[in-house]
């Protein structure tokens, strides 16, 4: 890494992720940061996120926040330039102009996902990450989680996994199922959402929500290193769609607010049905996929959002479960398919974890019945908060070796192109019963 001195720009940061992305301080990073929003409940949320960093006892940071106050925010911080990062989490039905602006403008932009909720936005994405310069990066801190790199890992093991296996029933060579909650705690205190959080003309639905980390995390495990195509490579199979229903009472402890108007059309007797969940099957390069994204009201008992997948292989599949009973960690698990073969996968998987050492050292393998699980040491099992600074340090990473490995901007544009027609898809099939 050089020894550049980078300043950020938090542009109406609006989510909590925002806040994430500074857990950490970073050596290339200046500890003055300049913040530009509107007043309100979101700018307050942030800076008290922040300010609970530099105040914690164990590692504090030393952020100096610098506030601009305004309506015309965005004009004032391209104006002024006083940094060369810009980092967004606000409205989601902003963030695709602002991105392309602020990258038209010559900033590095790292933005949360999804990048658009509309197929209308395609173009500006289109155009956007036609140009390898400046750096433009979503924030997909799924690729982070230690048991999803410990699994990449064992796909491309042949002695392990053996090669992708497309079953001839209809059932997917990659399922991931995602349950989030609508009211949670982070950063050790109940998560404050945004009103418009709960609107899908300023959210979007939940298929180009949640499953924008879905879909990023099957292309990026079953196809590590490849371009993938949208015209070329992507088929969509099925979508289906169905809401929440949320409480007047939920809302509001998760809000402060009561529903607002634009909510009014979707209320009934006093609760909303929220258009947040989704099933998508699609392939890619004839690979059979399927993910599925549900929201649930209240975080389970000593658990929070949670994670099951399968990766089928010939040799073995590969499996993440998030259960009650191991207080909702993830686990990753290798079937063999045949326990013929059982001795042989569990050497070659001993083998596997023992090249790891460098990377993530102390992986170890324990056996369950017919299957081998994989033990992860604490030290590296950390969580969903802890990714952000991962994801903020791949960025900066890239900022200064001048580029995003080839296939990162297209397989972008890919991802979201998917998730954008696949709700066109949804809302024509409605509208044709």
């Amino acid at each position: 890494m050089g020894n550049s001195i980078h300043t950020l720009l938090i542009i109406n940061p609006g989510h909590f992720h925002a806040a994430l992305t500074l857990k950490k301080l970073h050596p290339a990073i200046s500890n003055k940061v300049y913040v530009y929003a509107p007043r309100g409940q979101e700018l307050e949320q942030f800076h008290s996120i922040v300010e609970s960093f530099n105040q914690r006892p164990i590692d504090p940071t030393a952020w100096k926040l610098h506030i601009y106050h305004g309506e015309d925010y965005l004009d004032t911080a391209i104006r002024e330039r006083k940094g060369d990062i810009a980092i967004l989490a606000g409205r989601n039905d902003l963030r695709m102009g602002m991105i392309h602006r602020l990258h038209s403008e010559g900033f590095h932009v790292l933005a949360d996902k999804p990048w658009l909720i509309s197929h209308k936005q395609a173009g500006l994405l289109k155009k956007t990450l036609s140009k390898p310069q400046p750096i433009a990066m979503d924030i997909m801190t799924s690729r982070h989680q230690v048991s999803n790199r410990i699994r990449k890992t064992l796909t491309q093991d042949p002695q392990v996994f053996g090669e992708l296996y497309v079953p001839t029933d209809g059932t997917p060579s990659f399922y991931m199922e995602s349950i989030h909650c609508i009211s949670k705690t982070v950063n050790g205190k109940p998560l404050i959402r945004p009103t418009w959080h709960f609107d899908i003309e300023v959210q979007g639905k939940g298929i180009v929500d949640i499953p924008s980390h879905l879909v990023d995390l099957a292309h990026w495990t079953l196809f590590p290193d490849q371009t993938i195509n949208h015209e070329r490579d992507i088929a969509i199979k099925q979508v289906k769609s169905w809401p929440t229903k949320v409480p007047h009472e939920t809302f509001k402890r998760v809000t402060g607010y009561r529903f607002t108007e634009p909510l009014q059309e979707y209320v009934t007797e006093n609760v909303l049905e929220h258009e947040c969940n989704c099933s998508i099957e699609y392939t890619v390069k004839d690979i059979p996929i399927h993910v599925r994204s549900t929201w649930i009201l209240e975080s389970p008992t000593g658990g929070g959002d949670t994670h099951h997948s399968m990766v089928r292989g010939t040799l073995s599949d590969l499996i993440t479960r998030q259960l009650p009973e191991h207080g909702y960690k993830q686990k990753l698990v290798v079937k063999p398919r045949d326990k013929r073969h059982a001795e042989d996968i569990d050497k070659a998987l001993r083998n596997a974890l023992k090249e790891l050492k460098d990377t993530i050292p102390g992986v170890t393998r324990s056996i369950q019945r017919d299957e081998f699980i994989i033990n992860i040491p604490p030290e590296h099992a950390t969580g969903h908060e802890e990714h952000f600074a991962e994801v903020f340090k791949q960025f900066i990473t890239y900022i200064e070796s001048g580029k995003l490995p080839p296939e990162e901007n297209p397989n972008t544009v890919s991802k979201y192109t998917l998730l954008a027609e696949a709700q066109k898809m949804e809302q024509q099939k409605k509208h044709e019963k």
